[in-house]
């Protein structure tokens, strides 16, 4: 939205992602950079439900279907399975279907601007085929992580996707808050 200054969203750039992860024997310190997402220009909006919680706090609810999404990066990993222990930097490169999302926007609304104070994003994953290189030194290694993964990820979604929706939910305010900053929001959301 060139008009009010708002960068492209397909492709979308994140700098810096950052996670922890540990559940006892499954431990990482997950590092993403340079990412790049393509996809978002084919979400379908199947549902918006907007309401006042009380006089002046306002939330929105939106359902949506991405049929394909395909996103690239640096990683940094530390961590360990069990006895296993992994240090390494390389690239990957995901490929996820079917991702089917609910965000759930909540805020203040003063002086006809909505303040978006928590963004919380539900999503469901179809399929995901993940592709690394370089991030360790045999190729055999790395087809077996890619392999697990691939395999296991709906279990290791599961486990990780609260750490993956906290850490992303700082970042998706602040793209709100840009747009809605800049809009009415009498004129956005008329009674």
């Amino acid at each position: 939205l060139p008009e009010l200054n708002f960068p492209s969203m397909d492709p979308m750039f994140y700098e810096n992602h950052h996670a922890i992860y540990d559940a006892g024997e499954i431990r990482a310190d997950i590092e993403v950079t340079n990412i790049t997402m393509i996809g978002l220009k084919d979400i379908r909006f199947t549902a918006v439900k907007a309401h006042f919680l009380d006089k002046d706090v306002f939330r929105l609810e939106v359902d949506f279907l991405m049929p394909k999404a395909f996103s690239w990066g640096t990683i940094k990993t530390i961590g360990s399975v069990g006895p296993f222990r992994l240090n390494s930097t390389g690239h990957y490169n995901v490929t996820m279907t079917g991702i089917k999302s609910k965000w759930i926007i909540t805020g203040h609304v003063k002086d006809d601007k909505w303040i978006v104070e928590q963004y919380r994003a539900i999503p469901t994953i179809t399929t995901l085929k993940m592709n690394t290189s370089g991030i360790v030194d045999s190729e055999e290694i790395e087809k077996l992580i890619d392999d697990f993964v691939n395999e296991y990820w709906p279990i290791l979604y599961r486990a990780m996707a609260s750490t993956i929706i906290d850490t992303w939910e700082p970042w998706c305010i602040d793209k709100a808050n840009r747009l809605f900053s800049k809009v009415s929001f009498s004129k956005v959301f008329p009674k």
